[in-house]
């Protein structure tokens, strides 16, 4: 196994890589330092929706195309929001490692966050904050965490059932295109190929994407005091 390496492309995304060598398939991370923290206030939950939708088509293709591609190259993915990030990965043959990253640059570059998947996302977030009513125990964590952390560093990336059905389109869209910049990517990269293969596959899939306008990323302070809550809910049970 060779020890990782970095790379700087000249657009500000960082790459870390680590060749492994006798392998046959390749894992890529991509991480957005872009998450919950970074909603508007009234609009708690954007973050999350974003990554939901992001899929869903770009100005070329339909969600049924992209998933289509996906699958055609045997890709093995995921995503998750978090307060600080937005997060992507996949896993795929190395022989398809140049061409998933295309499709990912073309996502992050295009998303073009159809209304209608926007609103399904928007439903689909509702009822998993109902659920959440049913679950005392993921309630009590989300609670522990927004009143030790406070905003926005304890925001809950699933947002709030008064904030969701705010959430549009448009604001999906400027949240994505500020949020979602090269200066804002860290691809790490780990599997069967050679360091110059990683660095060359990715620099033909994005070193054309301009970076956005710079920014400065607000410091957070969290002071974890001594203090309580509580939430009174009435039992259903008998």
């Amino acid at each position: 196994m060779s020890a990782p390496a970095r790379h700087r492309m000249e657009n500000r995304i960082e790459l870390v890589m680590e060749p492994m060598v006798g392998a046959k398939s390749v894992v890529v991370a991509f991480r957005f330092t872009c998450g919950a923290k970074d909603e508007p206030a009234d609009r708690l939950g954007t973050a999350r929706i974003a990554e939901d939708t992001a899929f869903k088509g770009t100005p070329s293709r339909d969600a049924r195309d992209i998933y289509n591609a996906f699958d055609g190259m045997g890709i093995r993915r995921g995503s998750a929001t978090s307060v600080e990030n937005t997060d992507f990965q996949a896993q795929m043959l190395t022989r398809n490692f140049s061409d998933a990253l295309k499709l990912y640059s073309e996502i992050f570059r295009a998303a073009s966050f159809p209304d209608d998947q926007v609103e399904i996302s928007k439903a689909l977030a509702l009822e998993e904050l109902k659920r959440l009513e049913d679950n005392p125990i993921q309630k009590v964590l989300y609670l522990t965490y927004t009143t030790a952390l406070g905003d926005p560093m304890g925001r809950i990336p699933l947002g709030d059932a008064e904030s969701v059905p705010k959430i549009t389109p448009a604001g999906i869209r400027n949240f994505w295109g500020v949020g979602c910049a090269p200066q804002r990517l860290l691809i790490s990269v780990a599997g069967g190929m050679a360091l110059g293969d990683m660095v060359d596959a990715v620099e033909e899939a994005f070193s054309d994407w301009a970076p956005g306008d710079d920014y400065t990323e607000d410091a957070h302070d969290i002071s974890v005091a001594a203090r309580s809550v509580h939430e009174e809910k009435e039992s259903e049970q008998e």
